[in-house]
């Protein structure tokens, strides 16, 4: 038997293509499903693709006290502030703190750090925090909180745990302190004598938080110390080499007086 042929002409050929093509749109496309963002804004890992180019979402972006409390920042110095809350004795320290974290950190238009320093209870910690607070809010900055102190013991437990991990433990350790743009070293190690007077602290101690301090210098990183050893006394302390780093080249200094406020109730 002859097969049929079916003759169409020209006019007839284009609406049946037609028709092939819009069946074909409508036709599910194979693969997965789209993702459904749990974003308000829609948002797929964080981005909003808009017509010119993607943004970032705003809408999921963790919050400033998610941000301190990941940094390391305790929980009660959270709440810090450069202008609410700020004692009289302390205004002046603010008000340098704000103008150098609204700077960008620098000095002359060069990254510089500032050592708080003064007498235990004047207030150090809390405008410390309440410049890292002021840093992520204006410039939604990497920030780190570190407390020397425990800095020492987590290498010092990475030395007794025996050979064989120090050198890699030890870099990761120093590392997580290289890589935000702005560092809290908070309470310079020191200890005294039995004269009550500050007595110079061991080499590897001076070596470390030198080692840190050099290092972010190199990177152009502001760094925030506080301490109780006053500027005078730093090589006598620690050593030549950390006063120098923490010189008027590389650091600005500002000093706290005042009445213990950890005295008073807040």
């Amino acid at each position: 038997m002859t097969p049929l042929k079916l003759v169409v002409g020209a006019a007839d050929a284009d609406a049946l293509r037609e028709r092939l093509r819009k069946l074909a749109a409508k036709a599910p496309v194979k693969g997965p499903p789209p993702r459904k963002s749990k974003c308000p804004a829609g948002c797929v890992n964080g981005w909003i693709q808009e017509p010119a180019a993607a943004r970032r979402c705003t809408a999921c972006a963790p919050g400033v006290e998610e941000i301190l409390e990941r940094a390391g920042v305790p929980e009660h110095e959270r709440h810090a502030s450069l202008e609410a809350d700020v004692r009289a004795q302390n205004s002046a320290p603010a008000a340098a703190l704000k103008r150098w974290v609204e700077g960008g950190c620098t000095i002359g238009g060069e990254p510089r750090g500032v050592y708080l320093f003064g007498a235990p209870g004047v207030g150090k910690t809390w405008l410390a925090a309440a410049a890292l607070r002021h840093a992520v809010e204006r410039h939604r900055w990497s920030v780190l909180w570190v407390t020397a102190r425990d800095l020492l013991r987590e290498l010092q437990a990475v030395y007794q745990a025996g050979d064989g991990v120090e050198a890699g433990t030890e870099q990761e350790i120093l590392s997580r302190l290289h890589r935000p743009r702005l560092l809290v070293l908070n309470e310079l190690p020191r200890r005294r004598d039995s004269s009550g007077r500050f007595a110079p602290v061991s080499p590897w101690v001076a070596e470390t938080i030198e080692g840190v301090i050099d290092h972010r210098i190199s990177a152009r990183r502001p760094t925030l110390i506080t301490g109780n050893v006053t500027d005078e006394d730093l090589a006598e302390v620690y050593s030549p080499q950390l006063s120098s780093r923490m010189g008027p080249r590389f650091f600005a200094r500002i000093e706290f007086a005042g009445v213990d406020l950890r005295q008073e109730t807040r």
